[in-house]
């Protein structure tokens, strides 16, 4: 398994180390053309190279902890961004896997862009159908009706609502519609499968939250809907800083997304599939992050 760290401007290509199974690499780089890029093969370019003997200590940690807990690597896709430095830190950051319910992020994020720009308003309703109806705990009846775009964008997030969710996307004509439009959100290209079900990537969701925090003026109240909804869980199941972030469940996938304002603040992205306890697995992978970007 290998582990990336990206950043900007000066060639750097750097083992840093190997632990037992695991190749650590831990890469400054930025690509020169990001849509080519699926495989990390891409030229390096690099600046502010103080930062690397930090950011290597946290990810012997990271592989240190998941060792330790007989974590198997292909089991878990991770993605950290440094959004101060453009740093990225990943592995299996290009594999597609189940988003579970983290794809609400970049739907509600496309809602709110339709009211910014004027296309929909805040008060406006949507029209719910029987079709919209999902297996899951949901606060809407079953029927036809209309409903404030505004509740369902809120129950989409701190409810984690399924049948909201699907009336969100259904009223941009699809789920596949749906994929289409969110991948402005990254500069990267993706395969086929990615617009498969609920395939995405932990790179793209990296670049969702990145942009999301890029233009936070214009996302406060997604923000804010995130940062209510699982407070002390998932992501900040051991820094307990109501962090805004978005969890997705389902079977044996488990997963989290989101951003901390430390003192470095970064963005981060969790997937897993098959780990046990794996909540308390997302929170101490954050925890440990926390501990390096905030000092």
């Amino acid at each position: 398994v290998k582990l990336l760290f990206v950043k900007k401007n000066k060639i750097l290509l750097t083992i840093l180390c190997i632990l037992g199974i695991v190749e650590l690499t831990l890469v400054g780089c930025t690509k020169t053309n990001p849509k080519e890029d699926n495989h990390h093969k891409e030229k390096i370019t690099v600046h502010k190279e103080h930062s690397a003997p930090a950011k290597q200590e946290m990810a012997t940690e990271i592989n240190s902890y998941l060792k330790d807990k007989g974590i198997d690597f292909s089991r878990i896709s991770l993605a950290i961004f440094d959004l101060n430095e453009d740093i990225d830190y990943a592995w299996n950051a290009d594999k597609n896997v189940v988003a579970a319910s983290t794809y609400k992020v970049p739907l509600a994020m496309l809602w709110y862009d339709k009211i910014n720009q004027g296309e929909n308003s805040h008060d406006a309703t949507l029209e719910v159908t029987p079709e919209d109806s999902q297996e899951g705990a949901s606060s809407l009846a079953d029927g036809q009706y209309d409903y404030p775009l505004s509740d369902l964008l809120e129950l989409a997030i701190t409810q984690s609502d399924n049948t909201a969710a699907h009336c969100l996307y259904r009223n941009l004509g699809s789920y596949q519609d749906f994929k289409e439009q969110a991948t402005k959100y990254s500069k990267r290209s993706f395969n086929e499968d990615f617009y498969q079900d609920n395939n995405f990537t932990a790179h793209y969701m990296e670049d969702c939250i990145h942009y999301l925090y890029d233009h936070k003026d214009d996302y406060q109240e997604l923000i804010g809907f995130m940062k209510e909804a699982t407070p002390g869980q998932y992501l900040d199941t051991q820094v307990q800083i109501s962090m805004p972030q978005k969890y997705g469940a389902v079977d044996n996938v488990v997963n989290a997304v989101g951003y901390v304002e430390a003192k470095q603040p970064y963005a981060i992205v969790v997937f897993t599939e098959g780990v046990d306890d794996a909540e308390n697995v997302i929170g101490d992978i954050n925890a440990i992050c926390y501990k390096y970007f905030n000092n």
